[in-house]
């Protein structure tokens, strides 16, 4: 059973890609196409039976017994894929896939059924079924790896290119079509990705025709954002930071230790904070230039935005690279 809470990315070209991994297993099962919504049974029969065959069928043997000891039909010898359309039709499918493999006899070739799902599995797991989960496969990781890649090509400095990526990878989690439509729209999404993720909602779809769908709020949304932003722009304050007192360490150290503004005591220029050092110019206990002190006042701004869980809008993140 391939199942998948939230619809899988780019569905034909994945199906594509399982069918052709699958049939390097065994070349000559071919592959069948159904859609799982009428009784398993019957349109097994239909479909894989002869009229002659189908003439021997009795309902009192039931068609999964039927099926499974019966050896001249062709349905031992296929890949059939099912989407299933609702969870009624998992339990029908289900059970009858279950039965057909306990009943058809050991050592003889058996039909290999893929049960394509979408929605909760809530109901117990049948025997003979194996269910390989997208999101269990999928992780934050492999989120995070393919933002990464489809960000690598966007023509943006690259701290805006390893921002856009946690972005989109935090904001959207899981949902690659959504990701992907979202790196489209870059610049954009880098100014507002909740009006974008919304926009995208209202005009446009996934590759299957399905509407995209997004539960989180605005203020949700800007949670993520300000987590993305310190996974990527508070190491380049901190590194901003190391540069800036490996510079003026005799400076700093000959004011040392000293008292910050709101009682911590520094003894070693490493710990320094980037708002002690902006007050240090300030009092003129360390001289830079005029533009060195607007850059530390510009980089110690946005530390305490971050720091007070405020977000940097793009165009301040934009403006620490023009410091």
């Amino acid at each position: 059973m391939l199942h998948t809470a939230n619809g899988i990315p780019w569905e034909t070209s994945c199906i594509r890609s399982i069918q052709t991994n699958v049939q390097q297993q065994n070349s000559l099962r071919n592959f069948e196409m159904l859609y799982g919504k009428e009784e398993p049974g019957a349109v097994l029969l239909q479909k894989f039976c002869s009229s002659e065959k189908r003439a021997m069928y009795r309902p009192a043997k039931g068609y999964v017994r039927f099926l499974a000891e019966n050896d001249d039909i062709v349905l031992h010898e296929r890949y059939i894929w099912i989407s299933i359309p609702d969870s009624e039709a998992l339990e029908r499918w289900s059970r009858f896939v279950s039965e057909y493999c306990m009943q058809r006899a050991r050592g003889k070739s058996k039909a290999v059924f893929i049960l394509q799902w979408q929605g909760r599995l809530e109901r117990e797991r049948k025997r003979g079924l194996q269910v390989h989960s997208f999101d269990d496969t999928i992780d934050e990781y492999d989120c995070t790896a393919f933002t990464t890649l489809a960000a690598s090509g966007i023509r943006v400095p690259e701290l805006i290119r390893y921002y856009l990526a946690e972005l989109a990878s935090t904001v959207l989690q899981n949902d690659i079509e959504l990701s992907a439509a979202c790196l489209r729209n870059a610049s954009a999404f880098l100014s507002s990705p909740f009006d974008v993720i919304q926009k995208l909602i209202s005009e446009e779809q996934r590759s299957n025709g399905q509407p995209f769908t997004f539960a989180n709020s605005r203020q949700t949304v800007d949670k993520k954002i300000w987590r993305a932003q310190v996974r990527t722009v508070y190491p380049y304050l901190e590194e901003y930071r190391g540069q800036f007192v490996q510079k003026h360490w005799n400076q700093i150290n000959s004011c040392l230790p000293i008292e910050a503004p709101y009682g911590e005591y520094y003894s070693s220029p490493n710990d320094v904070e980037l708002g002690t050092l902006l007050h240090m110019t300030f009092d003129n206990l360390l001289i830079v230039s005029p533009q060195e002190q607007a850059k530390l006042k510009c980089f110690r701004n946005a530390r305490n935005k971050l720091s007070h869980l405020d977000l940097l809008t793009i165009e301040e993140i934009y403006k620490l690279l023009d410091q």
